[in-house]
């Protein structure tokens, strides 16, 4: 994919920066209102500790975004009158400003806040989330923008979503419910093209697992990151 970043001006080019930039940020503002289901925005906060989680989002132009996500994490850790929230799309503030590059804001809180939440997870430090990101840049398409955390400098991105949103996170919640339904503990799972896996001590906070291979006759053990999608279970680490 081709990715489009903001360049210093060539000797025809007679704008100054700040307009430069201006001209960026609505670029980015428009293509990211432009979509009419929104976006997927794949994150993870921290890939030694945490998988990735899903959030389906709306931006509008008033400067308002709307997004969900899967039922687990959406009531993980509610209170009693918070279990009480209908399951429906959150709304809340978003803004682009620049800083040392245009950055995406998530201004007030929302579920994708809920990582960067102090006083949820890890005490102190949520699950190591941000509200700010980097626009590095989009595809040639339009259909993928790149992201980057602005202090832990993660990558991530959003794609295009092309799915209605109820279609998609039914998909997405019954995988879960398939998936804790069984043995807590422990899964074999078949991965075509790779040495037979099991995977444990699966984690639905962390979406982290622990992977054991046999190959050339010895077992070999590793962290993995997971994530759901419609219709799978998908590993973000590489198998063998």
């Amino acid at each position: 994919a081709t990715l489009f970043l903001a360049t210093a001006c060539d000797e025809e080019d007679y704008r100054n920066p700040s307009q430069i930039v201006g001209e960026y940020i609505s670029e980015h503002k428009e293509l990211l209102t432009s979509s009419e289901l929104g976006w997927r925005f794949d994150y993870s906060p921290d890939d030694s500790q945490y998988g990735v989680y899903t959030f389906l989002m709306k931006f509008h132009e008033n400067g308002r975004v709307t997004m969900l996500t899967d039922k687990n994490f959406f009531y993980l850790y509610a209170n009693e009158d918070d279990l009480q929230k209908p399951y429906v799309p959150q709304e809340s503030d978003y803004t682009i400003q620049q800083s040392e590059a245009p950055v995406l804001t998530f201004a007030t809180y929302n579920l994708i806040t809920k990582l960067a939440d102090p006083e949820l997870n890890v005490p102190g430090y949520g699950w190591n989330g941000e509200n700010d990101f980097i626009i590095m840049g989009h595809s040639e398409t339009g259909d993928t923008i790149y992201l980057k955390s602005l202090k832990a400098q993660q990558r991530c991105f959003m794609v295009k979503n092309t799915v209605e949103w109820d279609t998609y996170f039914d998909g997405v919640n019954n995988m879960i419910e398939t998936f804790e339904a069984g043995n807590s503990f422990f899964r074999d799972i078949e991965v075509e093209g790779c040495n037979p896996v099991v995977m444990t001590d699966f984690n639905m906070t962390t979406r982290m697992g622990v992977v054991y291979q046999q190959i050339d006759g010895k077992i070999k053990t590793d962290l993995c990151r997971f994530r759901f999608t419609q219709d799978e279970i998908r590993l973000e680490n590489p198998l063998y």
